[in-house]
C-alpha cells in the first residue's frame, strides 16, 4: 500500500479497528507490531537526513461523547538507517488500554504518520501479533528465573520483555549470524540503559537470587556496567536503587565479559514496592552496549515453616490459628502476626503468610520466638476503646484459683488502678493457684498484675500488643510468686496512668520484691525496659528466689534496669544464664546495687551493653558480650529498614569509677569473653570495655578486678580505653589484671592497667596500651591505697542512694512555648478569608466545594467541631491514600497573579484512626514518609485526577503539639508552569493512612513582605527565619530519612528569645537542619559569608543532655563541631563541609561559626541550594542561632 501527494504530516495508511477486532484485543498487554516501510519522493526525506519525521504507529478514536484523542504508540529507534526508496524495518511493543476499546466509540484507526509533506508513504508486511510463550515466564516454574528471553532468542526477533529505560531510546535486538544480543546505542546518559521489569511475587524478602550477564563495549575508555534493583513504593515518585554487583572493567578489546554469578537476597524494601525492574548503570554516557546471556535464578528462599516440638503441636496449634512473632531487630514494634495455614507432619508448622526470621540453625542464642495467640475460650470486648473489662480475683484467701486457657482481647481500663485483664487483689497466700497458658492481646492496662497475693504461678502465658508493665508486682509487698516461662511482645507505653504508677515508662516484667521467682521468661519488644528491678528501700536487701533462663531483646531504653533505689541483697546473689540482645541504648543498667553476679549468658548487639554505676562486689562470669555479631550484621545487610549500631560508638562493660560504699570491691569480670568491637565496616570508636563517667567522687575509689578475659582483636583500642574518663580528669585509674589478660607482652599476670599518667607509672615497669589512655604494668605494686580489693562487702547501708553530681547544665533549655501566629511577625495583615478557595472554615457543611471524590484517594468525610472548640471543620476518615487522602478542592489558577508570592494556611488536627489520640508525627521530616512517627499534615497542588504532587505549599511548623492543633504554614510563587495548569487541586493530607485528619481554616491569600520562604534578593540576610523569632521552626527541616530527629524551639536563644534545639536520634552526620533557597539570589562566581551560632552538647541513652567540648579542626570527626554544607537540589553537587573559621570552641556556652563560600554554576543550574548543618556525629546535638547567608 502506497501513500502519495500527501499535504500533511499527519496523513499516511490507516487501519480502521472494528469492534470485533478490539474485541481481541486484551487491555495493557504487550502486542508486537511489525512492518516494512519505504520513504521517497522527489528530495530525500528528513528521516534520511536529519533523523526527523520519521514514521510513527499512532491510534486514534472518537469516543462516545464525539471528543477525538490521538495517541502515540511507537515511533522509529532512533539511529535507524532510512534510504529513499528502499524498505526498512518499523517494529516495536506497545499496548492499548481499556479505555481505548470501548465498544460505544464512533471510530477507531491506527495510523503510520510523521514524515513531512511530499514524502511518500509505503507499507507492506504489517503484523500485530502476541509475543510468543519464550516471551513469558515458565508457567510452571514462574519464579525460577527472573529474566526471560535473557539472550534474545525467545521472542521473535523482539526484544521483549525488556525495554530502553528512557522512552528517548529504543533497545535493540542484532545477530552476528549465529547468536542474538541486545543493543543499545545512541546513548546520552549513564541510566540510558536496559530495564527488565520483575514479577514483584517472586522478590519476597529473603528469597535470594544469582545474576549472570555478558556485557560488551565499543569504546577503547574503561567502562564499568553496575547492575541495580530499582524499585518504586507507593504513593512515592522517587525510585530507590540497590546495587547487584560491579562488573569487571572492560574496553571494546575485550568483546563479551561474563559478571558474576553473584547472588542477590531481596528485602521488605522489594517485597512491598509497586514496581522492581532491573537496570544496568554504564559510567560512560556515550558507548553502545551489547548484552547478552542475561539470567536471574532462583536459588533460596525465606523460610516457610517453623518446626516446634512434634508431640505438642498437633493438639495444640491448629489451621487457621493466629500467631505472633516478635521484633528481631532493634525496633521493638517490629512483631508480626499471620495465621497458620497448615500444620504437618514432625511439628512443621506452614504460615499463611510467610514471615522471615532467622533459624536457629544460626545461632540457638537468638533463636526467634514464636508464640500462638489463639484459643478455644475467647473473652473480647468487641470494642477498641481504652475503656475494657478486667477480671479480678479479690480477697479469696487460701483459696485455690486457676485460670487456664482462655484468650483475653481489648480488657483493662487505661489509667484506672486496678483495672488490668487479670487482677490477684490482696488474696494474701494462694499458693497452689495458676495462671496459666492465656492469650492476652490489645490490653489498655497491663496483663498479669499481682497485688498483695503471694504464691501464685504465673506460667506459659502469652501477651501481645499491651499498654503499661505487663507482667506487674504492684505494692512491692509480694513474695513467692513464679513467673514462668511466659512471653510478653511489644509492651507499650501508658498515655494516661494511675496516680503514683509508671506506666508511661513500661516494663514487660516489673520486679517490686525480689523475693519471687523469675524463670524462662522472654520479653521481646519493649517501648522502655524488659525487667525493671523498682525496690523500695524496705526490700532493696531482700533475696531474690530464683532468676534463671531469662531472655530480653528488641527494647527500645534498656534490657534489664535496677534503679533508682537499685538492688543490695543481704547475701550475694547468682542470676543464671541471663540474655540480652538487639536493644536500642542499654542490655543491663545497674546502679546503686551490691552482691550481685551474672553467671553465664550474653549481652550482644547493644549499644552499650554494661552499665555499673556506684555499684559493689558486682560480677560478670562466664559471659559473653558482643557488639555488632556476624549474625545481626547479615540481617541488616540482607533486609531492607533494618537498624544496627554499626555506626555509633558502642561500649561493652563500663565500670564505676566509685562504689556504693566507699571500701567495698566494684566490679570484677571473670572468665568473660568480648567480640564484634573492631568490625572495619563500624565506628571506629567502639570499645569492649570503657569506664563509666558519671562520677561521685572525681578519684578512682572501686577496685576492680579483670581475670581469664578474651578477645577476638589484639587491637587495645578495640579491647580497652580509659580514654573517656580520662577527658573528665580522673587519671589515678588501676584495675588489676590476674592472669595478664590485657598484657600487651603477652605475659601470665599478675599485671595492673593503669592511668597513661606519670603519677601512676612512675617508678614501675609499665608499657603504653596503644590508643586506650592507659598504661600496663607488671605486678600489682600499681594497686593506689584506695583501690586495693577487700575481701568482704561491707554491710548495705540505709537510706536513699545518694545521686551523682550534675555535670554544668546547659543554660539553653528546651520547653512549652507559646506559638505565635505566623501574622504577629508580619508588617502586611494578611486578608482573613484569603483568595481562590471556597468554604475554607468549612462552615457550610453542605461541602459541595470539597466533597469531590476521585479513584484515586477515596476518603469519607464529615463535620466535627471547629478549631478552638468553635465553628465547624471538616474530618477526613477511612483514608486510603497519604497524599491525597485529605480536604481536596479543584480551583483556577486565573485567580493568581504570574510571579506573585502566595501564602497558604491551615489548621489540622492529625488522630489516629477511630480514636481520640493525636497521632505522632514529625514536622521536621522534609520527605513523605508513610509510619507512625512520619510524615505531618501538608498543603499540595496536583493536577486533577493525578497522584503526582505537582508542589507542595505548606508544611506543619514545629514544635508538633501533641496535645492537639497544629498549623500548616507555607509561601509559594505563583510561576507560569503553575499558571498555565489551568485547573489544579489544592490538598490538605499528606499525614499517613492511620490518622484520621480534621481541617479547619484553610486560606490561600497574597504573601505579605517578611514571609518567611519568600525568596527577596535585596534582603540583608538570604536565610528565612534565621533567628528562630518567629516561634516556630517554619522553613527548616531535618535532612534524610530520620523519623526520631527533631526540631524543637528552645529559649533563650544567642540573642532574643527563641533558638533553635536539634534534638533526637540520627546515624549520619549530615542528618542536621536543612533549608533550601532559590538559587535566584545566588551569582556564580560571586563569594558569600555563612555564619551562625552553635551550642554543642551530648545526649545520653536516658535523655540527659551535657555540653561537651567538640572538633573544629577536623570536620570528619565524630565529636567534630556543627559546620554547614552548601549544596544543589538533593545534596549534589555539593561545595562539601565548610570549615569553621572563627575562634575556637568552647564548652557550656555559644560558639561563631563563620566562613565562605563561591558559587558554582553547576551549583546554580539545579535551581535550589540546600543549606546543612553537618558534621554531628551520632549521639550529638546542638542550639542554633542567628544564621546568615551574605554577599562577601
Amino acid at each position: 500500500l502506497s501513500i502519495t501527494e500527501r499535504t500533511a504530516n499527519f496523513q499516511g495508511p490507516l487501519f480502521e479497528l472494528s469492534n470485533e477486532i478490539k474485541e481481541c484485543i486484551l487491555p495493557d498487554t504487550a502486542y508486537f507490531f511489525n512492518a516494512k516501510i519505504r520513504l521517497s519522493g522527489s528530495t530525500p526525506s528528513l528521516c534520511e537526513t536529519a533523523g526527523t519525521d520519521c514514521p510513527i504507529l499512532k491510534f486514534g478514536h472518537m469516543d462516545s461523547t464525539n471528543q477525538v484523542k490521538w495517541r502515540e504508540l511507537l515511533v522509529l529507534k532512533p539511529g535507524t538507517a532510512v534510504t529513499g526508496g528502499e524498505w526498512f524495518e518499523f517494529k516495536g511493543v506497545f499496548n492499548m488500554h481499556a479505555y481505548q476499546l470501548e465498544s460505544s466509540d464512533v471510530w477507531s484507526l491506527l495510523t503510520i504518520a510523521g514524515p513531512e509533506p511530499g514524502v511518500d508513504i509505503a507499507v507492506d508486511d504489517i503484523s500485530i501479533s502476541l509475543p510468543s510463550a519464550g516471551g513469558y515466564p515458565d508457567p510452571n516454574n514462574v519464579c525460577g528465573n527472573l529474566i526471560v528471553n535473557g539472550d534474545g532468542s525467545g521472542s521473535g526477533g523482539f526484544v521483549f520483555p525488556h525495554q530502553s529505560l528512557l522512552p528517548s531510546n529504543a533497545l535493540d535486538l542484532k545477530s552476528d549470524g549465529t547468536n542474538d544480543y541486545f543493543h543499545l546505542n545512541t546513548r546520552n546518559k549513564f541510566h540510558d540503559t536496559m530495564k527488565t521489569d520483575l514479577i514483584t511475587g517472586c522478590v519476597a524478602a529473603g528469597n535470594t537470587y544469582t545474576f549472570s550477564g555478558k556485557f560488551r563495549v565499543h569504546t577503547t575508555s574503561s567502562v564499568v556496567v553496575k547492575p541495580y534493583i530499582r524499585t518504586l513504593q507507593p504513593a512515592q515518585d522517587k525510585f530507590e536503587f540497590q546495587p547487584i554487583t560491579l562488573c569487571a572493567p572492560q574496553t571494546s578489546a575485550d568483546d563479551f565479559v561474563t559478571c558474576g554469578p553473584v547472588d542477590f537476597t531481596f528485602t521488605d524494601v522489594h517485597t512491598t514496592a509497586s514496581s522492581v525492574s532491573l537496570v544496568y548503570i554504564i559510567d560512560d554516557a556515550t558507548t553502545d552496549v551489547d548484552m547478552d546471556d542475561l539470567s536471574f535464578v532462583f536459588k533460596s528462599g525465606a523460610p516457610s515453616g517453623y518446626v516446634l516440638d512434634s508431640a505438642v503441636t498437633p493438639s495444640c496449634w491448629g489451621a487457621g490459628a493466629e500467631v505472633v512473632l516478635p521484633s528481631e531487630n532493634l525496633h521493638h514494634y517490629d512483631a508480626e502476626t499471620t495465621t497458620i495455614a497448615s500444620v504437618e507432619a514432625g511439628g512443621q508448622i506452614i504460615l499463611a503468610n510467610p514471615i522471615q526470621r532467622t533459624s536457629q540453625d544460626v545461632n540457638p542464642d537468638y533463636t526467634p520466638e514464636l508464640a500462638l495467640l489463639s484459643r478455644n475460650i475467647v473473652f473480647e470486648t468487641g470494642t477498641t476503646n481504652t475503656n475494657g473489662p478486667s477480671l479480678v480475683v479479690l480477697n479469696t484467701k487460701n483459696v485455690v484459683q486457676k485460670i487456664q486457657g482462655v484468650s483475653l482481647v481489648g480488657f483493662g481500663k487505661q489509667g484506672v488502678l486496678g483495672r488490668n485483664p487479670i487482677n490477684f487483689k490482696d488474696n494474701g497466700d494462694l499458693t497452689g493457684s495458676s495462671v496459666k497458658k492465656n492469650s492476652i492481646t490489645l490490653s489498655n492496662n497491663r496483663c498479669v498484675n499481682v497485688h498483695g497475693t503471694d504464691g501464685l504461678y504465673i506460667g506459659e502465658n502469652v501477651a501481645y500488643d499491651t499498654i503499661g508493665h505487663c507482667y506487674a508486682l504492684e505494692l512491692g509487698t509480694e513474695i513467692n510468686n513464679s513467673f514462668d516461662k511466659n512471653i510478653g511482645i511489644l509492651t507499650k507505653k501508658a498515655t494516661t496512668q494511675a496516680t503514683g504508677e509508671t506506666d508511661n515508662t513500661p516494663a514487660t516484667f516489673l520486679i517490686t520484691h525480689p523475693g519471687n521467682s523469675w524463670t524462662g521468661n522472654v520479653a521481646a519488644g519493649s517501648e522502655f525496659f524488659g525487667f525493671w528491678m523498682d525496690l523500695t528501700i524496705d526490700n532493696a536487701l531482700a533475696t531474690m528466689n530464683a532468676f534463671s533462663d531469662n531472655t530480653v531483646h528488641s527494647t527500645f531504653h534498656m534490657g534489664i534496669k535496677s534503679w533508682p533505689v537499685g538492688w543490695r541483697p543481704s547475701e550475694p546473689q547468682v542470676l543464671v544464664n541471663t540474655k540480652v540482645y538487639r536493644n536500642r541504648v542499654r542490655g543491663l543498667f545497674i546502679q546503686f546495687s551490691s552482691n550481685v553476679t551474672f553467671d553465664g549468658g550474653l549481652v550482644a548487639d547493644t549499644r552499650h551493653a554494661v552499665d555499673i554505676r556506684l555499684s559493689d562486689f558486682i560480677t560478670f562470669k562466664n559471659f559473653n558480650i558482643l557488639g555488632n555479631t556476624d549474625e545481626y550484621m547479615d540481617i541488616v545487610n540482607t533486609r531492607s529498614g533494618q537498624p544496627s549500631h554499626c555506626g555509633v560508638a558502642t561500649t561493652g562493660v563500663r565500670p564505676h569509677i566509685n562504689t556504693f560504699t566507699e571500701g567495698s570491691d566494684g566490679t570484677t569480670l571473670e572468665n568473660v569473653a568480648f567480640s564484634g568491637y573492631a568490625r572495619p565496616e563500624c565506628s571506629s570508636t567502639a570499645v569492649a570495655i570503657d569506664m563509666d563517667s558519671h562520677y561521685w567522687k572525681n578519684t578512682f575509689t572501686a577496685p576492680t578486678t579483670f581475670s581469664n578475659v578474651a578477645f577476638d582483636t589484639t587491637a587495645s583500642i578495640d579491647a580497652f580505653s580509659l580514654c573517656n574518663i580520662a577527658s573528665k580528669g580522673v587519671k589515678d585509674i588501676a584495675i588489676l589484671d590476674v592472669d595478664g589478660s590485657f598484657d600487651p607482652a603477652g605475659g601470665t599476670g599478675p599485671g595492673t592497667i593503669v592511668s597513661d599518667d606519670a603519677s601512676m607509672t612512675e617508678g614501675k615497669s609499665c608499657v603504653v596500651m596503644t590508643g586506650s589512655c592507659a598504661q600496663y604494668c607488671q605486678g600489682n605494686s600499681a594497686l593506689t591505697a584506695e583501690a586495693v580489693a577487700v575481701s568482704a562487702p561491707a554491710p548495705a547501708p540505709d537510706g536513699t542512694a545518694p545521686a551523682p553530681a550534675d555535670p554544668s547544665p546547659t543554660p539553653v533549655t528546651a520547653g512549652p512555648m507559646p506559638v505565635p501566629t505566623p501574622t504577629d511577625t508580619f508588617t502586611v495583615a494578611t486578608p482573613t478569608n484569603g483568595i481562590c478557595i471556597v468554604n475554607g472554615d468549612f462552615e457550610d457543611s453542605n461541602y459541595t466545594d470539597w466533597s469531590r471524590q476521585v479513584t484515586l484517594a477515596t476518603s469519607n468525610i464529615t463535620s466535627v467541631p471547629g478549631f478552638g472548640g468553635t465553628g465547624l471543620a471538616l474530618k477526613v476518615f477511612d483514608r486510603t491514600h497519604l497524599a491525597r487522602g485529605g480536604a481536596i478542592q479543584s480551583f483556577e489558577t486565573s485567580c493568581l497573579i504570574e510571579n506573585e508570592w502566595y501564602e497558604v494556611r491551615a489548621d489540622v488536627l492529625a488522630e489516629y484512626a477511630d480514636t481520640t489520640d493525636i497521632f505522632n508525627c514529625n514536622p521536621a521530616l522534609y520527605y513523605i514518609e508513610d509510619f507512625d512517627g512520619g510524615s505531618c499534615p501538608a498543603i499540595a497542588i496536583f493536577e486533577p485526577n493525578q497522584n503526582i504532587i505537582t508542589q507542595i505549599l505548606g508544611y506543619t511548623t514545629s514544635t508538633y503539639n501533641s496535645n492537639g492543633w497544629n498549623q500548616i504554614y507555607g509561601v509559594f510563587k505563583a510561576t507560569a508552569d503553575i499558571i498555565n495548569k489551568g485547573t489544579l487541586d489544592i490538598v490538605v493530607a499528606r499525614v499517613p493512612t492511620m490518622a484520621d485528619l480534621t481541617i479547619d481554616n484553610v486560606v490561600l491569600s497574597p504573601a505579605p513582605s517578611g514571609a518567611a520562604g519568600k525568596t527577596d534578593c535585596t534582603a540583608s540576610n538570604l536565610i528565612f527565619n534565621s533567628d528562630a523569632e518567629i516561634g516556630d521552626a517554619r522553613s527548616w527541616f531535618i535532612r534524610g530519612h530520620s523519623p526520631l530527629s527533631k526540631i524543637e524551639m528552645a529559649y533563650p536563644g544567642y540573642t532574643g528569645d527563641f533558638c533553635f534545639k536539634h534534638s533526637g536520634q540520627r546515624n549520619r552526620p549530615f542528618m542536621g537542619m536543612l533549608q533550601h533557597l532559590d538559587t535566584d539570589c545566588f551569582t556564580a562566581g560571586s563569594s558569600y559569608m555563612i555564619s551562625a551560632w552553635f551550642y554543642y552538647f551530648v545526649t545520653d541513652g536516658e535523655g540527659n543532655e551535657t555540653p561537651a567540648m567538640c572538633q573544629k579542626e577536623n570536620v570528619f570527626l565524630s565529636d567534630a563541631c556543627p559546620t554547614f554544607e552548601i549544596a544543589g537540589q538533593n545534596g549534589a553537587p555539593s561545595l562539601g563541609r565548610l570549615a569553621n573559621t572563627a575562634a575556637a570552641p568552647i564548652v557550656g556556652g555559644w560558639n561563631k561559626y563563620e566562613a565562605t563560600f563561591t558559587a558554582t554554576s553547576d551549583l546554580i543550574g539545579t535551581g535550589k541550594i540546600w543549606v546543612t548543618v553537618h558534621s554531628v556525629g551520632p549521639g550529638a546535638n546542638y542550639f542554633l542561632d542567628d544564621v546568615q547567608i551574605v554577599p562577601v
